[in-house]
């Protein structure tokens, strides 16, 4: 399995095979407090091959995303894993498997540049994201 797309966005939701993101491509997250929630869902695209038979390959799996501090001493700050399975199509040459990673309650201990990895198998995703302390709104 390889991934043709991987995208850190405000939602996503899957429907009859197509993935629908909603605010996608951030990359910078402001925030009033820390630790704060990444409030952030992950959209990929999972590419699944064919064998010589025609049978899908690998469509088992377990999906790893590890967040950790992309500076420094690169401190491990969240990981999640999830299992998934894609049913075989004989009808098609490939398949495209949109998956949703519900993210958004991980903990951000800090402000400061993080990176994402995605993890399945021997395939291997990063994302870089920064998480910014906004001042608190001054009171009317």
């Amino acid at each position: 399995m390889k991934f043709s797309g991987a995208i850190l966005c405000d939602a996503a939701t899957v429907r009859e095979g197509l993935l629908h993101i909603l605010g996608g491509g951030l990359n910078v997250l402001d925030r009033r407090a820390f630790p704060a929630p990444l409030g952030a869902e992950l959209a990929l695209l999972a590419r699944l091959e064919r064998s010589s038979t025609g049978e899908l390959i690998d469509t088992e799996s377990s999906i790893r995303v590890l967040i950790s501090k992309a500076e420094g001493n690169k401190e491990r700050v969240a990981e999640v894993r999830a299992d998934f399975k894609v049913e075989n199509d004989p009808g098609s040459f490939g398949a495209v498997a949109p998956l949703v990673f519900p993210i958004s309650d991980v903990a951000i201990p800090e402000p400061g540049q993080y990176q994402l990895e995605v993890l399945t198998g021997d395939a291997r995703e990063v994302l870089y994201f920064t998480a910014r302390h906004l001042p608190e709104e001054p009171a009317l």
